[in-house]
């Protein structure tokens, strides 16, 4: 374990352009047990004081169940839960039940069609969220209206929903493991996988057995085929599973596309897809070999802010462009994609540190006592 001095790093930014300005982003850095923020230019712009990290987004984040603004000004009183903003809207949860909260700290809490409490939130896609009413899923607005009525899952008896409810209550008050009797009611009200987020105007269902694709005016514009849960649609396709047990993708018609067969094939991310048969290699839209990735490399990463993270065979990871050259050349341990102009990367001395990158490879923050040896490890050859 990393000792009480160790900075960890986690990379959490704006999401508007492909390079962010440096003055709306925001990186928590950890100094001790203490959490902070620093600028796209790493200086520190909200001092080390929180318990937990928190993933700015719109302007906004929530840090140890309070939102901050980009000066770290709470926006509203604190609250039980709540998740990153999605299309300017971010989940939480109060004592009065399941919402949502903007970016200026309003709520409003999500109530189902005959104002029963909702049981589980997702976020919102192309301006729709997920939303559970017992066990049958459908899909809100950004107003609170249902754009799909509660329809995919199953039954659940409303006595056995409410044991459910006051035993995850009582479970988050007291921090007590739940009883004989609460284990056999969030069995039986667990509805189970019935619905996807929305992703290019169709989100995945089940009905039955079967998995299809919904529009967001509640019809389904794809039949229930597949028995597995098929991906998003990414650049007009989506992954899906075949009977022989490989994948392949369809259009947004539910034709088979890129026949394949591949052993595993990814979602599309800048026009390019990572997949697997023989090989593991990128193709694009059409199906067709996009780039040669470096010869011997043993994962490929996918494509964000016009750079994949790519590791060599030594493991070793750096970044490569769409001509599959090397932009950052591979020394560090581990990558994460870049966002908004910055990754965060990891490199070992005599265990591992962690450090904050431009496209160029150029460090924004490394931990203070790193900097030299981040400087020796990625230096060109």
């Amino acid at each position: 374990m990393p000792s009480p001095r160790w900075l960890a790093i986690v990379l959490l930014v704006v999401p508007a352009t492909s390079v962010a300005d440096p003055a709306t982003v925001r990186i928590a850095v950890r100094d001790g047990q203490r959490w902070g923020f620093v600028d796209g230019t790493g200086t520190l712009v909200i001092p080390f004081k929180y318990t937990t990290p928190g993933e700015f987004h719109d302007g906004v984040a929530c840090v140890d169940h309070t939102y901050l603004d980009l000066a770290g000004k709470p926006l509203r009183p604190a609250v039980l839960e709540c998740a990153p903003f999605h299309e300017g809207r971010s989940r939480v949860r109060t004592k009065a039940g399941l919402g949502f909260v903007d970016t200026k700290g309003a709520i409003w809490l999500a109530r189902g069609p005959n104002k029963e409490p909702v049981t589980e939130l997702g976020d919102f896609h192309d301006g729709l969220a997920r939303a559970r009413v017992g066990g049958k899923w459908g899909w809100i607005t950004k107003t609170g209206s249902w754009g799909i009525p509660p329809t995919y899952g199953v039954e659940i008896d409303p006595d056995i929903q409410k044991v459910a409810d006051e035993c995850a209550a009582k479970n988050e008050r007291d921090g007590e493991l739940p009883t004989s009797e609460c284990l056999s009611a969030f069995a039986a009200t667990g509805s189970g996988e019935f619905a996807d987020d929305f992703s290019e105007g169709l989100a995945a269902v089940k009905v039955g057995d079967r998995w299809g694709f919904v529009a967001p005016n509640g019809k389904l514009a794809i039949a229930p085929t597949w028995t597995t849960k098929p991906g998003p649609f990414s650049s007009g396709l989506a992954e899906v599973p075949l009977s022989s047990g490989s994948e392949a993708y369809i259009d947004k018609t539910g034709t088979v596309l890129i026949a394949g067969p591949f052993r595993s094939a990814g979602t599309f991310h800048e026009g390019v897809a990572v997949v697997v048969d023989k090989t593991q290699h990128f193709i694009d839209v059409t199906g067709k070999a996009r780039l040669t990735p470096p010869a011997n490399a043993t994962s490929l990463g996918e494509f964000s802010g016009g750079l994949a993270a790519i590791a060599g065979p030594d493991r070793k990871y750096g970044f490569i462009d769409k001509a599959g050259k090397w932009v950052v050349r591979p020394v560090f341990a581990n990558a994460t994609p870049f966002i908004d102009g910055f990754a965060q990367v990891s490199f070992v001395s005599d265990k591992p540190y962690l450090a904050i990158i431009d496209p160029t490879g150029k460090p924004i923050w490394v931990e203070h006592a790193m900097t030299s040896a981040f400087e020796r490890s990625s230096a060109a050859t």
